[in-house]
């Protein structure tokens, strides 16, 4: 098993244009369970109201049964689709793969 784990800052500040923008983010992440084979689990949390606001906003923890899921994941189309919209909405993005 490969865990990804990917968390982005996004460009809004607005914090109810903000959470809109999360909603769809999430979403559109847990549909690619479904369209991509090779995905085992997939979780997506925002960061706590509570929390500092320095902080990111979304975080993706998705486990893969191999290192090819993962490749086969980053090369659809699907995740190809999303990662364009992201790409719009973010400002910073960092991701680290392990396996477990």
């Amino acid at each position: 098993m490969v865990r990804h784990i990917v968390i982005w800052k996004l460009k809004e500040e607005n914090p109810d244009l903000k959470l809109s923008i999360l909603e769809e983010f999430h979403s559109r992440l847990l549909a690619l369970k479904n369209e991509i084979p090779g995905i085992a689990e997939m979780e997506v949390k925002f960061n706590a109201e509570k929390a500092s606001p320095a902080n990111d906003d979304i975080v993706l923890i998705a486990d893969f049964y191999d290192w090819e899921a993962l490749h086969d994941y980053q090369s659809h189309p699907a995740h190809q689709s999303l990662v364009a919209w992201v790409s719009g909405i973010r400002t910073s993005r960092s991701a680290i793969d392990y396996e477990i």
